[in-house]
């Protein structure tokens, strides 16, 4: 029995999409449409390599177990549970996250390593807020500007994290 059998379909829908849904919280707290799309880009690859390496994520036996089964997922699969936004771009993706985000945490509040899954996604949407570089040329930039700390914040309050 795989760790997806362990909940409904929309729960592992949410858990399946919280690490893009930290990412993309964090991402979109600051810049405009096509600075979100280079970050997308870059937080997906960092993702896709966490998937790779399968279960050896260093954040316990939840997460390598997750990792595992998106491994092992077709991209009908990836696609069919992918979150659909609507309206406003970016707001649409912040809100759409936020609700993913809660409901992950919900669906494995009463599994051990969900310590380990909590601190994994708040290191993805840290990673996420590190790849913004605004400035010219990427010179002059800041890794984590003001609101990409403020989504930080909420997302550490979110997973009852103390921010390292």
């Amino acid at each position: 029995m795989g760790i997806r059998d362990q909940f409904t379909p929309e729960q592992w829908k949410s858990i399946y999409n919280a690490p893009y849904a930290a990412a993309t919280y964090v991402a979109a707290a600051s810049g405009d449409v096509y600075q979100l799309g280079r970050e997308e880009s870059k937080f997906n690859k960092l993702i896709k390599r966490q998937v790779e390496k399968g279960g050896e994520s260093g954040y316990g036996a939840l997460v390598d177990a997750i990792l595992a089964d998106m491994k092992a997922m077709s991209r009908k699969e990836e696609k069919a549970l992918a979150l659909k936004y609507e309206g406003n771009w970016i707001e649409s993706r912040r809100s759409t996250a936020w609700i993913a985000l809660e409901s992950a945490v919900k669906a494995t509040a009463s599994l051990p390593g969900k310590d380990g899954f909590k601190q994994w996604l708040w290191d993805v949407g840290k990673a996420a807020a590190e790849a913004s570089k605004s400035g010219f040329a990427g010179l002059g930039g800041v890794s984590v500007d003001a609101q990409e700390q403020i989504a930080l914040n909420d997302l550490a309050r979110l997973f009852c994290l103390k921010q390292p």
